[in-house]
């Protein structure tokens, strides 16, 4: 009878090392995957941020854009003489008050590049509205098509808006 006890009691010592170990086990999974939802909370916010700056620069583009159309002749020296399909950037000249003087190019803002162009526009002769293809019998010389892209990450945001020579 002694025996048994000694093999139950040798018995109860590795059950209770097992125990040890799947719980041991359960603790280190439980917190992978805690960790793992961390990163993947962080990344989804660090890429919605990059989506807001990206969409903050687009849309800075287009206000220097307007900007630069009401300081300009559309005809002279401003959007009406600019090549179209070409890429172009604003920036900020060191006057007081400060004026947008349009470059060929892209732009490099940390992670971020970004570029403007400028596309002729034409209009239906009865409706007056503005085709969805350019038709160059019906050209509209005061009013160019607008398209901003900021890319990053392999990412693009693009806006696009439509400026007319209001003066």
């Amino acid at each position: 009878m002694v025996q048994f006890m000694l093999i139950i009691q040798r018995r109860n010592k590795g059950f209770s090392v097992i125990e040890i170990l799947i719980s041991v086990s359960l603790i280190v999974i439980a917190f992978i995957t805690f960790l793992s939802i961390i990163s993947l909370s962080l990344k989804s916010t660090r890429f919605a941020e990059n989506v807001n700056k990206a969409d903050f620069l687009a849309r800075e583009l287009i206000e220097a854009a307007r900007s630069f159309r009401q300081g300009t002749g559309w005809d002279s020296n401003g959007l009406g003489v600019l090549d179209t399909d070409t890429d172009y950037y604003f920036s900020l000249t060191g006057s007081n008050p400060p004026d947008w003087v349009i470059n060929p190019g892209q732009e490099n803002i940390g992670i971020f590049t970004r570029s403007i162009v400028f596309e002729k526009v034409s209009r239906d002769p009865i409706t007056k509205e503005i085709q969805q293809t350019y038709n160059v019998s019906n050209d509209d010389p005061d009013t160019r098509k607008v398209i901003v892209r900021v890319f990053f990450d392999s990412k693009i945001i693009e806006l696009t808006t439509y400026l007319t020579n209001w003066q």
